[in-house]
């Protein structure tokens, strides 16, 4: 549970995944989805707020996108697992 420090601004970006680390993966994949463009696409068009911890690790993560570019990526204190903030929700689009 939760998203490693290293790998966080992942989440953000589109078409990425931490799952597929050779070409042997590709073989073992289990799942199925679009789950890479869900974060992307609500991170371009608000504030976005991402707290992330795994298990065992010395701290969490926070990372802070405004309009799809990350702006901020900081150790934090939180618990395992992954919490989305979404503020300003098309505050960069047209009426």
């Amino acid at each position: 549970h939760g998203i490693a420090h290293d790998e966080v601004e992942l989440a953000l970006r589109r078409h990425a995944t931490s799952k597929i680390k050779n070409q042997a993966d590709l073989f073992r994949i289990r799942t199925l989805g679009f789950r890479g463009e869900a974060l992307p696409s609500i991170a371009s068009v608000s504030v976005l707020t991402l707290l992330t911890a795994v298990d065992g690790a010395s701290h969490g993560t926070k990372l802070v996108a405004r309009g799809g570019e990350v702006e901020e990526v900081v150790p934090a204190t939180n618990p395992v697992g992954t919490k989305v903030c979404v503020e300003d929700l098309f505050f960069n689009t047209p009426a």
